[in-house]
């Protein structure tokens, strides 16, 4: 089965917008203890970039969110935009809430706030990265013995995903734009003090999700149908419907869990690349790329009925159950040419059909 070229999981950004990515404000405030430590500055050295778009694609990789009406991000974020003197102000406020929100369980680490430039176009991030246990060793030469002395250093954190909780992505200033979350701890929903502290929910129901996914996967098949072997076309809607009613969830936002359950419905065919990419392509339009979900079995119906077409232009169309039944029969035979067999326990009906 093949990959697609999806460059993170991001349904929201393409690789190339991630390439103009420009960081216009950063700052963090240390959470997690009795109260946030603030600062006012934070002087960024070499290697900020690589890490900020991890960050990025993190959170644009998540679960996608709508604000709600009780929410106050969308005044906060507005006030950046019409005073940008506002912006270190909000990020406390920020860390404040978070503290308030989520006091008991936090664990010490760093609450990053930032507003960057991605395609001309301005974005604010919010991060919540765990402080990161770091140790440094010294070398001492003593009679001869050369001895390394190992120390841990506090107030850290380090480029690794391992430390990212939570990712989150505004992608404006208005109550009607989304919101991106990536939660480490919590892929299928959002954590009740993040739905709280930011008045959001999610855009999609588990159920509305299933349909999506069902729709997408039903219309790139249909459309890349010649390209289909016919052992594929002959199956493929009755395995997708089984796929979805076995699986209890999926996460599209991992590689391995999408390739397998394409690999499922379609098989290990090495020449799916078109469907692969049709399907990607369209589950990254509905921003559906980063979402894990339970699978909601009750709306997708088992199909019912098939179609054969012959060259000469004959098509008949039966119930599935036929063919199990072994009252519909298709034999290759030897010149090449397939025979169609239909067996009736009762007198066929035959009509001629005038234009």
């Amino acid at each position: 089965m093949p990959k697609a070229n999806i460059g993170g999981t991001s349904s929201f950004f393409t690789q190339e917008q991630i390439k103009t990515l420009t960081i216009d404000e950063f700052i963090f405030h240390v959470v997690g203890g009795e109260q946030p430590k603030y600062f006012d500055e934070v002087s960024s050295g070499e290697g900020m970039e690589s890490f900020f778009k991890m960050l990025v694609i993190s959170a644009a990789g998540g679960k996608k969110c709508d604000f709600t009406e009780t929410t106050a991000i969308p005044a906060a974020i507005s006030s950046i935009v019409e005073d940008h003197k506002k912006f270190v102000e909000v990020s406390k406020n920020l860390a404040e809430g978070f503290h308030i929100a989520h006091t008991k369980s936090a664990s010490r680490g760093v609450l990053i706030f930032s507003e960057f430039t991605c395609s001309e176009n301005r974005y604010w991030l919010l991060a919540k990265y765990n402080e990161t246990k770091v140790f440094r060793f010294e070398e001492e030469e003593k009679s001869g013995r050369r001895r390394a002395v190992i120390q841990d250093v506090s107030n850290t954190f380090v480029e690794d995903q391992k430390a990212l909780q939570k990712a989150v992505l505004f992608t404006g200033s208005t109550k009607n734009d989304n919101v991106f979350i990536f939660d480490k701890t919590n892929r299928k929903d959002i954590a009740h003090y993040l739905r709280t502290w930011l008045a959001v929910k999610p855009h999609y129901t588990d159920e509305a999700a299933t349909k999506e996914l069902y729709s997408i996967i039903k219309n790139a098949a249909v459309k890349v149908k010649d390209q289909l072997s016919n052992d594929i076309k002959k199956t493929w809607a009755s395995r997708l419907f089984d796929a979805i009613n076995k699986l209890e969830s999926l996460d599209l936002s991992k590689e391995e869990e999408f390739s397998s359950f394409m690999a499922t419905v379609f098989g290990p065919d090495s020449n799916l690349d078109n469907l692969v990419m049709e399907v990607d392509k369209n589950l990254k339009g509905k921003q559906l790329r980063g979402e894990a979900f339970k699978l909601k079995k009750g709306n997708i119906k088992k199909p019912k009925r098939t179609r054969i077409q012959t060259y000469e232009g004959v098509e008949i169309f039966f119930p599935n159950d036929l063919e199990r039944e072994g009252l519909i029969t298709i034999n290759q035979l030897e010149d090449g040419s397939e025979e169609v067999t239909i067996r009736s326990e009762r007198r066929i009906k035959q009509d001629e059909l005038p234009d």
